[in-house]
Protein backbone atom coordinates (compact mmCIF):
# COMPACT_ATOMS: atom_id res chain seq x y z
CA UNK A 1 0.00 0.00 0.00
CA UNK A 2 1.25 3.41 -0.80
CA UNK A 3 1.05 6.55 1.46
CA UNK A 4 -0.61 3.88 4.38
CA UNK A 5 -1.14 4.75 8.03
CA UNK A 6 -1.34 2.43 10.74
CA UNK A 7 -3.78 3.67 13.31
CA UNK A 8 -4.72 2.16 16.83
CA UNK A 9 -8.48 1.73 17.32
CA UNK A 10 -9.76 0.30 20.71
CA UNK A 11 -8.75 -3.30 20.49
CA UNK A 12 -6.77 -3.15 17.31
CA UNK A 13 -5.23 -1.94 14.40
CA UNK A 14 -6.31 0.15 11.17
CA UNK A 15 -3.94 0.04 8.44
CA UNK A 16 -5.23 2.36 5.95
CA UNK A 17 -4.81 4.42 2.64
CA UNK A 18 -7.13 6.16 0.19
CA UNK A 19 -7.92 2.82 -1.37
CA UNK A 20 -9.13 0.65 1.65
CA UNK A 21 -8.19 -0.28 5.11
CA UNK A 22 -7.99 -3.31 6.93
CA UNK A 23 -8.68 -3.87 11.01
CA UNK A 24 -6.76 -6.27 12.78
CA UNK A 25 -7.98 -6.88 15.91
CA UNK A 26 -5.86 -7.35 19.36
CA UNK A 27 -6.44 -10.85 20.05
CA UNK A 28 -5.27 -11.87 16.42
CA UNK A 29 -1.99 -9.55 16.12
CA UNK A 30 -1.16 -11.42 19.42
CA UNK A 31 -0.71 -14.87 17.56
CA UNK A 32 1.92 -12.92 15.70
CA UNK A 33 3.57 -10.50 18.24
CA UNK A 34 5.39 -10.22 20.59
CA UNK A 35 4.93 -13.32 22.36
CA UNK A 36 5.22 -15.63 19.42
CA UNK A 37 6.97 -13.43 17.17
CA UNK A 38 8.56 -14.73 13.87
CA UNK A 39 11.47 -12.40 13.51
CA UNK A 40 11.93 -13.86 17.41
CA UNK A 41 12.26 -16.81 16.46
CA UNK A 42 14.76 -16.36 13.86
CA UNK A 43 17.25 -14.56 16.07
CA UNK A 44 16.25 -11.24 14.22
CA UNK A 45 13.82 -9.14 16.47
CA UNK A 46 15.33 -5.51 16.97
CA UNK A 47 13.64 -5.61 20.66
CA UNK A 48 14.48 -9.22 22.22
CA UNK A 49 14.14 -7.33 25.75
CA UNK A 50 10.33 -6.46 24.86
CA UNK A 51 9.57 -10.20 24.16
CA UNK A 52 6.15 -10.85 25.94
CA UNK A 53 5.74 -7.46 27.22
CA UNK A 54 3.67 -6.16 24.72
CA UNK A 55 0.87 -7.09 21.97
CA UNK A 56 3.06 -5.99 19.09
CA UNK A 57 5.68 -4.17 18.53
CA UNK A 58 6.46 -1.16 15.64
CA UNK A 59 8.65 -2.65 13.95
CA UNK A 60 6.35 -6.26 13.26
CA UNK A 61 3.36 -3.75 13.13
CA UNK A 62 5.11 -2.51 10.02
CA UNK A 63 6.51 -5.40 8.32
CA UNK A 64 3.45 -7.04 9.07
CA UNK A 65 1.35 -3.89 6.79
CA UNK A 66 4.26 -4.05 4.18
CA UNK A 67 2.15 -7.27 3.16
CA UNK A 68 -0.95 -5.57 2.21
CA UNK A 69 -1.16 -4.36 -1.47
CA UNK A 70 -4.48 -2.22 -2.63
CA UNK A 71 -7.37 -3.79 -2.34
CA UNK A 72 -6.16 -6.62 0.09
CA UNK A 73 -8.69 -7.95 2.43
CA UNK A 74 -7.41 -9.20 6.13
CA UNK A 75 -7.54 -13.08 4.88
CA UNK A 76 -5.23 -11.91 1.62
CA UNK A 77 -2.97 -10.19 4.25
CA UNK A 78 -3.25 -13.53 6.85
CA UNK A 79 -2.44 -15.45 3.90
CA UNK A 80 0.66 -13.75 2.56
CA UNK A 81 2.12 -13.40 6.12
CA UNK A 82 1.14 -17.55 6.92
CA UNK A 83 3.20 -18.10 2.92
CA UNK A 84 6.27 -16.06 4.20
CA UNK A 85 6.04 -17.66 7.87
CA UNK A 86 6.22 -21.76 5.67
CA UNK A 87 8.68 -20.49 3.46
CA UNK A 88 10.87 -19.54 6.65
CA UNK A 89 10.07 -22.75 8.04
CA UNK A 90 11.00 -24.38 4.36
CA UNK A 91 14.30 -22.34 4.53
CA UNK A 92 14.83 -24.25 8.33
CA UNK A 93 14.10 -27.64 7.43
CA UNK A 94 16.40 -27.60 4.40
CA UNK A 95 19.12 -26.49 6.56
CA UNK A 96 18.80 -29.58 8.86
CA UNK A 97 18.25 -31.72 5.70
CA UNK A 98 21.76 -30.47 4.83
CA UNK A 99 23.18 -30.62 8.61
CA UNK A 100 22.00 -33.66 8.60
CA UNK A 101 23.66 -34.80 5.56
CA UNK A 102 27.12 -33.76 6.28
CA UNK A 103 26.60 -35.46 9.62
CA UNK A 104 26.11 -38.29 8.16
CA UNK A 105 29.58 -37.63 5.75
CA UNK A 106 31.61 -37.30 9.03
CA UNK A 107 30.21 -40.50 10.50
CA UNK A 108 30.79 -42.84 7.36
CA UNK A 109 34.26 -41.70 6.98
CA UNK A 110 34.57 -42.66 11.03
CA UNK A 111 32.83 -45.99 10.38
CA UNK A 112 35.33 -46.91 7.54
CA UNK A 113 38.40 -45.82 10.37
CA UNK A 114 36.32 -47.55 13.05
CA UNK A 115 38.29 -50.93 13.27
CA UNK A 116 36.68 -52.37 17.26
CA UNK A 117 33.73 -53.94 16.50
CA UNK A 118 31.82 -52.95 19.37
CA UNK A 119 32.31 -49.08 17.71
CA UNK A 120 31.49 -49.70 14.70
CA UNK A 121 27.82 -51.42 15.68
CA UNK A 122 27.23 -48.55 18.15
CA UNK A 123 28.34 -45.88 14.89
CA UNK A 124 26.35 -48.00 12.73
CA UNK A 125 23.44 -47.65 14.45
CA UNK A 126 23.85 -44.08 15.19
CA UNK A 127 24.50 -43.52 10.85
CA UNK A 128 21.55 -45.73 10.34
CA UNK A 129 19.33 -43.29 12.97
CA UNK A 130 20.89 -40.21 11.14
CA UNK A 131 20.37 -41.61 7.83
CA UNK A 132 16.33 -42.03 8.98
CA UNK A 133 16.46 -38.60 10.65
CA UNK A 134 17.83 -36.84 7.18
CA UNK A 135 15.30 -38.41 5.20
CA UNK A 136 12.16 -37.51 7.46
CA UNK A 137 13.59 -33.85 7.15
CA UNK A 138 13.90 -34.49 3.07
CA UNK A 139 10.15 -35.50 3.25
CA UNK A 140 8.73 -32.57 5.45
CA UNK A 141 10.80 -30.27 3.33
CA UNK A 142 9.76 -31.23 0.27
CA UNK A 143 5.98 -31.28 1.71
CA UNK A 144 6.41 -27.98 3.04
CA UNK A 145 8.28 -26.49 -0.29
CA UNK A 146 5.09 -28.14 -2.29
CA UNK A 147 2.80 -25.97 -0.09
CA UNK A 148 4.82 -22.84 -0.52
CA UNK A 149 4.86 -23.20 -4.19
CA UNK A 150 0.69 -24.48 -4.19
CA UNK A 151 0.20 -21.60 -2.26
CA UNK A 152 1.89 -19.06 -4.12
CA UNK A 153 0.93 -20.59 -7.21
CA UNK A 154 -2.90 -19.59 -5.90
CA UNK A 155 -1.84 -16.32 -5.04
CA UNK A 156 -0.30 -15.58 -8.54
CA UNK A 157 -3.72 -17.14 -10.20
CA UNK A 158 -5.83 -15.36 -8.22
CA UNK A 159 -3.99 -11.49 -9.21
CA UNK A 160 -3.69 -12.39 -12.84
CA UNK A 161 -7.49 -13.28 -12.69
CA UNK A 162 -8.37 -10.19 -11.13
CA UNK A 163 -5.92 -8.14 -14.08
CA UNK A 164 -7.19 -9.76 -17.13
CA UNK A 165 -10.99 -10.33 -16.16
CA UNK A 166 -12.31 -6.76 -17.08
CA UNK A 167 -16.15 -7.17 -17.26
CA UNK A 168 -17.14 -7.22 -21.06
CA UNK A 169 -20.60 -6.18 -21.91
CA UNK A 170 -24.05 -8.28 -22.15
CA UNK A 171 -24.13 -11.82 -22.24
CA UNK A 172 -20.37 -12.44 -22.43
CA UNK A 173 -20.03 -11.21 -19.23
CA UNK A 174 -22.16 -13.69 -17.17
CA UNK A 175 -21.03 -16.66 -15.23
CA UNK A 176 -23.10 -19.40 -16.72
CA UNK A 177 -24.63 -19.31 -20.26
CA UNK A 178 -28.09 -20.75 -21.17
CA UNK A 179 -28.05 -22.25 -24.87
CA UNK A 180 -31.69 -22.62 -24.68
CA UNK A 181 -32.39 -19.41 -24.69
CA UNK A 182 -32.72 -18.88 -28.50
CA UNK A 183 -34.97 -22.53 -28.55
CA UNK A 184 -37.74 -22.17 -25.88
CA UNK A 185 -40.43 -23.41 -28.45
CA UNK A 186 -38.52 -26.16 -29.34
CA UNK A 187 -38.26 -27.43 -25.53
CA UNK A 188 -41.99 -26.01 -24.88
CA UNK A 189 -43.26 -28.38 -28.17
CA UNK A 190 -41.15 -31.28 -26.67
CA UNK A 191 -43.27 -31.05 -23.48
CA UNK A 192 -46.31 -31.55 -24.52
Amino acid sequence: MTDTNIIPVGNGLVVANQDNSIRLHNTELANVGCGSCVMDANGQCPHPDHAKKQVICDDMTEFLFSLVETGDTASALWEKYHIYIARLEVSKDYQDYKRLQRKIALMEKALKNCKEEEGSEQLSRKLDDLKMDKNAAKLWWVKLNQHVVLSLQKVVDREVKDKGSGRMPGILSAKTINFNLGDSKKIEDKKC
